[in-house]
């Protein structure tokens, strides 16, 4: 793994679980029916954080595990909870994530609790969108 990717996943592991829960808090909250978003709405949420169109293929296509052309709650979570395990964490999916959220916010090459949850509150808020 690159530097840069280590110390990516490095931060993202420390704030990643206290993050997580916060934000799966607020989902739960935020949703009525468990609550996912298309494929479509989270390529554009992708965008927004400058994702290129490889990108958004491979992390729609990563986090939809059930490849049922939507990302759920569920899929979300695990899919931010991946990027900070040592045997995840070096995955291709988990830097690009990581890559991502670093990018849609100072892009110091480190992701801070900040850039992780406003990667995590834009799912949220796409989520409350009628579809």
């Amino acid at each position: 793994m690159s530097k840069e990717a280590e110390a990516l996943s490095g931060v993202a592991g420390q704030s990643a679980a206290a993050s997580a829960r916060g934000v799966a808090a607020r989902s739960s909250l935020a949703s009525s029916q468990g609550g996912s978003v298309s494929a479509e709405s989270f390529g554009e949420l992708l965008t927004q954080f400058g994702a290129t169109q490889a990108q958004k293929e491979q992390l729609t296509a990563g986090f939809d595990a059930n490849h049922d052309g939507k990302i759920s709650q569920e899929e979300f979570m695990k899919g931010l909870g991946d990027t900070s395990g040592a045997k995840t964490a070096n995955s291709e999916l988990s830097q690009a994530i990581l890559q991502l959220m670093d990018q849609g916010g100072n892009a110091n090459g480190v992701v801070d609790g900040k850039e992780f949850a406003q990667f995590s509150m834009a799912f949220i808020a796409a989520e409350k969108r009628p579809a």
